[in-house]
């Protein structure tokens, strides 16, 4: 059977909540930002937007078949969480550091990641590079239409 006598209660239970106060002045007016930004930076602080040290690109050299190759990275894939990383690779002869000589593909997220193992494969696997003038359309078959009418 159920007692129907209350239940005695902790001294958190008897006192009532407590009521915010409420303030009848208007509100403050927000604060823009560079002026918060403004006040808060010493007078010594560096300009915001100081130019940028330009570092070299980072680059592995290796050996394959007797030769020297000097590689960098070209461009990478934006690999997100479920995409696979992947960077192309300019594969450069030390005497002509100014156009790749071969090009490859190689699943990596960063240069310093890949061993020369890796490095000496994805120039096996590489191409060699077309000059500028003669490289093919990305998509041949839909470089010539035209934009969608509709």
């Amino acid at each position: 059977m159920e007692s129907t006598e209350p239940q005695e209660q902790g001294p958190e239970a008897e006192a009532p909540a407590p009521t915010p106060e409420r303030s009848t002045a208007p509100p403050a007016a927000p604060t823009p930002v560079r002026a918060a930004l403004a006040s808060a930076a010493p007078a010594s602080a560096p300009a915001a937007h100081a130019p940028c040290q330009e570092s070299a690109p980072p680059e592995a050299t290796f050996e394959v078949e007797g030769a020297r190759w000097v590689v960098r990275v070209l461009g990478r894939s934006g690999a997100g969480a479920a995409n696979t990383p992947l960077l192309l690779l300019g594969f450069f002869r030390p005497d002509d550091p100014s156009a790749p000589q071969r090009e490859a593909w190689a699943v990596a997220r960063n240069l310093e990641a890949l061993t020369e193992l890796h490095l000496e494969s994805a120039w096996r696997a590489g191409t060699p590079t077309a000059p500028a003038g003669e490289r093919k359309p990305f998509f041949p078959e839909i470089a010539g239409r035209g934009a969608k009418e509709g």
